[in-house]
């Protein structure tokens, strides 16, 4: 029978090799508490399609929709979320996958109350290439598992977190309230949709796992990411206008307090991040200039060395760039 409390919702687009390497390494934990899997495919030929069927012969709760037309991100994000009909819905990357046992505590989380929704941890595999060998990092390491019952608190210290859109699990309730017209063409809807229903709501209650739970397993170059050149727009502009869009309810200090942490704590614009978004001519002079309304809310580094960073030279830039990619192995 198909559990009727969680399911996996995953939007596509292009990347079967990947999708299915991270469908392969938590679909046992799927079949053995029957969790269902909803795929929603803006892909533009048939290989993830085709892919998809053979999985779906070893586990039939996986539910596959092609679009007939790419949707686009954000609409894509909503309409795999919308599939499913189940209590809770745990959206998923499709370059990201779960630790071992992940399904199973969560089950058991969503057991221990009527939670709005459950946020997990993130962590950084030792190797890529062989997820089995564990993590090298947390991404959140400062905070204790709890549970949130102030929308502050919870804005102010994890907001910057479920930027990683893999972090969340909705509750059906946060998905069947919420109005998708009205935040049309942000660049981080999953962090809209979960903190404006929260915003609307009088108490608010909140799960904080700490345990590691999901991890990316692309291991491209940021470089080659369609949404890397825009990079300093995404996190100074478009965050900032993501979290001030966010209802009243929330003070102006949690906000502040939640687009600084993201650099803080993610490190997007530390010093050797600016000269590797350098290297590739993704920083100078007019896109500080163009964003700098921005920057000082979202950015820690000091504007100096910022300046610096968008006049070093590219090619030199570059050039450290692969000295540091050869001497770690990777990007």
């Amino acid at each position: 029978m198909m559990n009727k409390k969680l399911s996996i919702c995953i939007p596509t687009y292009n990347r079967p090799e990947l999708l299915e390497k991270a469908l392969k390494i938590f679909l046992d934990e799927a079949k053995e508490f029957n969790v269902p899997v909803y795929i929603s495919d803006d892909s533009t030929n048939d290989k993830t399609k085709n892919m998809v069927e053979k999985l779906k012969k070893e586990y039939p709760l996986i539910f596959y929709r092609k679009n007939s037309k790419p949707l686009g991100i954000e609409e894509n994000f909503f309409s795999v979320l919308n599939m499913s009909d189940t209590r809770y819905r745990w959206l998923l990357g499709d370059d990201d996958s779960l630790t071992k046992g992940a399904i199973k505590r969560v089950l058991s989380i969503l057991d221990k109350d009527d939670f709005d929704g459950v946020i997990v941890n993130a962590c950084r595999l030792k190797d890529k290439r062989f997820p089995e060998k564990g993590c090298r990092n947390l991404r959140v390491k400062h905070l204790k598992t709890k549970v949130y019952t102030d929308r502050n608190e919870l804005l102010r210290e994890l907001g910057w977190h479920t930027t990683f859109m893999s972090t969340i699990i909705y509750s059906e309730k946060t998905i069947q309230n919420f109005d998708k017209s009205r935040y049309k063409g942000t660049i981080f809807p999953q962090f809209v949709l979960f903190y404006h229903y929260l915003g609307l709501k009088e108490k608010i209650n909140v799960y904080w796992d700490s345990t590691p739970t999901v991890y990316t397993l692309n291991i491209g170059s940021l470089g080659g990411a369609s949404w890397f050149k825009n990079i300093v727009k995404i996190f100074t502009k478009d965050w900032f206008e993501a979290v001030f869009s966010l209802p009243d309810t929330y003070t102006e200090e949690a906000k502040l307090k939640c687009i600084k942490s993201h650099d803080l704590y993610t490190g997007v614009f530390s010093p050797l991040k600016l000269l590797y978004i350098r290297s590739f001519g993704y920083l100078n002079r007019d896109i500080l200039d163009k964003y700098r309304d921005f920057i000082p809310y979202a950015v820690n580094t000091p504007k100096p060395v910022l300046y610096l960073s968008s006049i070093f030279p590219v090619p030199l830039a570059a050039f450290l760039r692969e000295v540091y990619i050869k001497i770690k192995g990777g990007h």
